[in-house]
């Protein structure tokens, strides 16, 4: 396994393969099952780094040859059992990087050496996931939370407050300054849901001339 790479229990820390920084910012990961079952699903993942806002491709054949056919067969059982099958399988033996084939950071290097996926031009049904904010087809009402860059207070938004073409302008509950949230922020591709959650911050950092680090919650 690479060695900028770490497991903790199901989640998987690496570096993104388009900006070399760490993929997740809350530093949580990202599930292996998730990737696994997006990889039966689609013949590969698309991911989102956290950290450059670039979409990647993380390839079918970084597991493991019989990894793949076990969790199609776990999840095709009654009820939920797959989670439970990867904590006793290989979480519990402390055996996740069996999971994934020793090199498989450098294969999905090579599948991303033409660089990040263009997920604004890529295929899409729309009955199906978005490609771009990866919302599905009537998405629960979302909200997030941002600090105030002034007084450093959490305050939260709710999606269907900011006005698809206008945007909004926010006040913080402490100290009232406003905070303006750009249109941007929602998915230009499928318009029915907001970007990823560190593309908001970004849009909004940049439409306010403050750094994400301001706004983002510790």
């Amino acid at each position: 396994m690479d060695k900028s790479s770490t497991f903790n229990g199901i989640y998987l820390s690496y570096a993104c393969p388009i900006c070399g920084k760490p993929k997740s910012r809350s530093g949580l990961g990202q599930s292996v099952i998730w990737i696994a079952n997006e990889c039966l699903a689609s013949g590969s993942a698309l991911s989102h780094c956290d950290n450059c806002g670039k979409s990647f491709t993380i390839p079918t054949a970084i597991f493991s040859s019989d990894v793949l056919a076990e969790v199609k067969r776990v999840s095709q059982l009654p009820g939920d059992q797959l989670y439970d099958y990867v904590t006793k399988t290989y979480v519990n033996t402390g055996a996740q990087h069996r999971m994934l084939k020793p090199d498989w950071y450098d294969i999905m290097l090579k599948a991303n050496k033409a660089g990040p996926v263009d997920t604004m031009t890529a295929q899409w049904n729309p009955k199906e996931k978005c490609p771009n904010c990866g919302s599905k087809p009537n998405p629960y009402p979302i909200a997030f939370d941002y600090v105030c860059p002034s007084c450093g207070t959490k305050n939260s938004v709710a999606q269907q407050d900011i006005h698809m073409s206008l945007g909004v302008r926010v006040l913080c509950r402490n100290c009232s300054k406003p905070l303006f949230i750009p249109a941007r922020v929602w998915c230009q591709k499928c318009r029915r849901s907001l970007l990823d959650y560190y593309d908001v911050l970004r849009h909004i950092a940049d439409e306010n001339g403050v750094s994400v680090e301001k706004l983002e919650p510790i």
